[in-house]
């Protein structure tokens, strides 16, 4: 197990604090491709806010994460 010390910001919970405004403002795209999706943390929220996502990263550990938080 790799413990790390650093702050690893792909690794942070919850959506970008951006898009949670533009959402609650009311921004509801229908579809979205999100690309670097990282751990996936905006992509769940937006699906979980009613967008179909689709979402890719570079990393397969990335995509592990996302695939696993949700």
């Amino acid at each position: 197990m790799i413990v790390r010390s650093k702050f690893l910001f792909f690794k942070e919970e919850g959506p970008d604090e951006n898009l949670y405004e533009l959402y609650n403002g009311g921004f509801r795209p229908v579809q979205v491709l999100e690309l670097g999706c990282g751990n996936g943390r905006n992509a769940i929220f937006m699906e979980k806010m009613g967008s179909k996502v689709d979402a890719v990263d570079i990393s397969q550990n990335a995509i592990n994460w996302a695939i696993e938080k949700n």
